[in-house]
């Protein structure tokens, strides 16, 4: 029970980070919250790699991802408040380059992802993935930029509102409305 739990809990941790910053700020140190996220980012790891951990490259990983958590919270000493608030930043940048980079392989990731379920995809379903990472990589751009923003330029209340709640909705909505589109154009091909 706790190899699930545990993991679930790290994630939604992660996920209300925008919301604890909210209710923190003024009564906690920025670097404390820092460390928080990290903390957490690392467990996130820890339990999405446990296996891998055995072996030495994860236990290499999860070092790294330690001293680098460790070094941020080291020289955080003269952080700032909006300089937390960049967490959202990071993380949303991250995934779009993930989906970004992936156009410039053979398979992208839309496809890695489909391929898991369906290894014999045909023509017009690799270029439907194609097109979908490239949807992807749009919204994960600009849900980065609307980030930054608010990071840099909007109140507490309203980063908050969009990077705990607003902007969890539009990805929501984005995997949503491909999901019934998919469901559709599948449809339409077995039922012409």
């Amino acid at each position: 029970m706790t190899r699930s739990v545990v993991p679930a809990l790290i994630v939604m941790g992660l996920f209300a980070y925008p919301l604890v910053i909210y209710f923190a700020a003024g009564r906690v140190a920025p670097r404390i919250l820092l460390a928080g996220a990290l903390t957490l980012l690392a467990l996130r790891v820890l339990f999405k790699t446990w296996r891998e951990f055995r072996r030495p490259w994860g236990r290499l990983g999860l070092a790294a991802v330690l001293l680098v958590g460790a070094i941020a919270v080291w020289f955080s000493h003269g952080l700032s408040l909006q300089r937390v608030r960049l967490y959202p930043v990071a993380i949303d940048a991250v995934f779009f380059l993930v989906f970004f980079l992936s156009l410039f392989t053979r398979t992208p990731l839309v496809e890695r992802i489909a391929r898991v379920s369906d290894p014999e995809l045909g023509p017009d379903a690799i270029l439907y993935t194609r097109r979908v990472t490239r949807v992807w990589s749009g919204v994960l751009l600009a849900n980065t930029l609307i980030a930054l923003y608010t990071a840099l330029h909007a109140s507490m209340a309203a980063w908050a509102l969009y990077n705990g709640l607003l902007s969890y909705l539009l990805i929501g909505t984005v995997f949503l409305a491909e999901y019934l589109i998919r469901r559709r154009s599948r449809r339409i091909r077995t039922h012409p």
